[in-house]
């Protein structure tokens, strides 16, 4: 639970801007995401070599789906309906992809240590989805997961470079 209290505290300083929209809000996300991937493509020569390959076409399937979710966040705010709904629409999909079985898998077979630190990723990134997802009224999934989550400590360190980042 005190994992859970802690990881809330990555997403909950962003979300807590008074006065923002629900555009403004589903582009945080958005933005988290850049920050987290940002953070991830500069991690990446510390992998072993033989996992940076693997490593590194994880983070651009992360950026291709943060560029979707970029776009599919803009029509919606550019179109004549319901902008919240639609901008659950997007988290939605996001997070669909993002808990592809597929895509987790692949990072199962990395050493202890590698896998430790995509799931710091993957832990941040999930949760500030999951976040704007309940914001909107949506029903949040599990966090995505390819191992332990990441200690009170890390996630606290964490949310500080992506704020930096950001």
């Amino acid at each position: 639970m005190k994992r859970i209290a802690t990881a809330v505290l990555l997403v909950a300083m962003t979300f807590s801007l008074s006065g923002c929209n629900a555009y403004q809000r589903a582009e945080t996300v958005e933005k988290i995401v850049a920050s987290v991937l940002a953070i991830a493509e500069a991690e990446v020569s510390q992998f072993p070599q033989n996992e940076q390959a693997t490593v590194s076409g994880y983070i651009a399937a992360g950026v291709s789906l943060n560029a979707a979710y970029g776009s599919c966040i803009d029509n919606a705010n550019q179109a004549m309906i319901v902008k919240s709904a639609k901008f659950l629409d997007c988290l939605g999909i996001f997070s669909k992809a993002l808990n592809d079985p597929q895509l987790l898998a692949q990072l199962r077979i990395l050493n202890p240590n590698s896998t430790r630190k995509i799931q710091r990723w993957l832990t941040a990134v999930s949760l500030s989805v999951n976040e704007a997802i309940v914001w909107f009224g949506g029903q949040a999934p599990q966090p995505s997961s390819v191992g332990a989550p990441p200690t009170s400590a890390e996630l606290r360190e964490f949310k500080q470079q992506v704020l930096n980042g950001m």
